[in-house]
């Protein structure tokens, strides 16, 4: 009954500010359209007025929460953030850092923008956004910690040589201005565009010319990221999968089994040989060298004698990707690649299979075997 009651006063009271505004009250501003959104007829609206105030603050009391906590909100993750550092662009590297990290692109709302709320809380308590509710938390985070900033917003070419709208940020430390773009910054959508692949690189926080030329140059980006990935995977550490190796040799061997081939057994015994050729092509990789497998071919001549192997055909395949590929792509590739090649031969009888990852590389090495 009390909650009726009070109800009827709001709307009361907004009634009578309405007619006291008179006909010449014109277009109010609701709650939150001062934000502009992505799109053509983004902008903001005017002043807020004393009718706003009121929806405001009805909008609080049956909510139970108030704007000035959730920024609040924004504020004190901020301050925790940045905990500790002693000088402002350590500051901007963390809350850039921190963003990258921990929030994700909302596929869903980019295909219907107005649908969703927006903006530094919204993605602070959804923990999912446009870029516009990344360039809003960046602002608002870097100016929780006294660097000065501002959101930016224009066109970008994406991966399709096609311009978008998108936002981003300046911030001004030391007397030096930088560019950061969280968005991409963050991630990427897979391929499909099925889900958002969590990847923070910080390549996106930079002059605002080094930026400019990312936004805009398609080619250059693909080599930013490529030498990014040449970089982290110089210094990671290397990951052995042999969940792939087993996947690998039953996809082979139902290639075979289609073309009535015998089937390829596992040959144990090479195993720890063939995965260490694949761990020193990674080596070689990384250090910008021309790598072979001379030496996998020299040191199966040698052992050949004792485990009565008679020939084998050595294959290696490298692939750079964010993405984890799977098994299935990775055989793919190789029947792309090798048009079958030592599958389609039936006096094959084991095979050895390596892959590991390192960082973004991944490589695998294929040896087909025939015994006397």
């Amino acid at each position: 009954m009390k909650r009726s009651l009070l109800i009827i006063l709001i709307i009361l009271l907004v009634l009578s500010l309405q007619f006291m505004a008179g006909l010449n009250l014109g277009l109010i501003a609701l709650p939150g359209s001062n934000i502009p959104m992505e799109g053509p007829d983004s902008g903001a609206v005017g002043d807020v007025t004393t009718l706003e105030k009121v929806v405001s603050w009805s909008a609080e009391l049956f909510s139970g929460g108030s704007v000035e906590n959730r920024s609040t909100l924004v504020e004190d993750k901020a301050l925790e953030i940045v905990s500790g550092l002693e000088n402002d662009y350590d500051m901007m590297v963390a809350v850039y850092d921190w963003i990258t990290q921990n929030m994700a692109y909302d596929l869903d709302k980019a295909d219907n923008v107005s649908a969703y709320g927006s903006g530094a809380e919204y993605l602070m308590l959804n923990g999912r956004g446009v870029c516009h509710d990344y360039a809003k938390l960046a602002e608002a985070m870097l100016k929780a910690v006294g660097i000065e900033a501002a959101y930016v917003s224009g066109e970008v070419i994406n991966s399709a040589g096609e311009a978008e709208l998108h936002a981003w940020n300046t911030a001004l430390v030391n007397g030096q201005v930088y560019a950061m773009d969280t968005t991409w910054g963050a991630g990427f959508p897979s391929t499909d565009r099925s889900e958002f692949i969590q990847k923070p690189r910080p390549i996106y926080l930079a002059s605002p010319s080094e930026l400019e030329r990312l936004h805009q140059d398609p080619l250059y980006r693909q080599e930013k990221e490529h030498a990014y990935m040449l970089e982290t995977a110089a210094c990671a550490e290397i990951y052995y999968l042999p969940g792939y190796e087993a996947e690998l040799l039953e996809l082979f061997n139902e290639y075979r089994f289609e073309r009535e081939l015998s089937r390829l057994e596992p040959e144990v015994a090479l195993i720890d040989l063939v995965r260490q050729s694949a761990a020193d092509s990674t080596e070689a990789i990384c250090n910008g060298e021309e790598f072979t497998l001379d030496a996998l071919s020299e040191q199966l001549k040698q052992d050949a004698p004792s485990i009565g192997m008679k020939s084998a055909s050595i294959h290696s395949l490298s692939i750079w990707s964010y993405q984890l590929p799977g098994a299935e792509e990775i055989y793919e590739r190789f029947i792309d690649d090798q048009s079958g090649g030592p599958l389609n031969e039936g006096h094959f009888q084991k095979a050895a299979v390596s892959v590991l990852r390192r960082g973004d590389l991944l490589v695998s090495i294929f040896v087909f075997l025939e015994y006397h």
